[in-house]
């Protein structure tokens, strides 16, 4: 709920949708009101978009090994979606991007993306992360977030 001028006039935000609910021009609120479907704007307008407004959901997120050393096959990310789209695994260490995963037409089902503990030709430092999936549909609609944390671990120091 969020108040535009003088506590008088407000708006409400629906976090599941990521947008305002609209609400019509002729109707009072208080405190027993209770909201509905979206109205149409005031005026006519657009109507409300039709077709595809399903959020793709993508569970079971998970890696094969969370504490691993950077190396070739060091571990995998495996997930499942609930319809095809494309995918970010967004990589964050003290809460801040530290690089992504992108690819495009992930089928929908079991899924499961290599990782050898490097963002192209750079190598993860040692130390805790989290990866944070997203999804996107072919009609735009973006899945809630679901996150792995990780441990990368120092390289083996080899004895002479």
């Amino acid at each position: 709920l969020g108040f535009m001028n003088d506590f008088v006039t407000f708006r409400v935000w629906d976090r599941t949708e990521a947008r305002f609910v609209m609400l019509p021009p002729d109707k009072e609120f208080d405190r027993y009101s209770v909201l509905s479907d979206p109205y149409p704007p005031p005026g006519g307008g657009n109507p409300p978009p039709t077709g595809d407004r399903t959020k793709p959901v993508a569970s079971r997120f998970r890696m094969t090994h969370r504490r691993f050393r950077v190396r070739r096959g060091a571990t995998a990310f495996k997930f499942r979606l609930s319809e095809p789209g494309s995918l970010r695994i967004v990589l964050r260490r003290f809460g801040k991007k530290v690089g992504e995963l992108r690819r495009r037409q992930v089928a929908a089902g079991s899924n499961r993306i290599g990782f050898n503990g490097k963002l192209g030709r750079r190598k993860l430092r040692p130390g805790e992360y989290a990866a944070v999936l997203i999804v996107t549909d072919a009609a735009g609609n973006r899945s809630l977030p679901v996150m792995v944390e990780f441990k990368v671990l120092r390289p083996k120091r080899h004895r002479r």
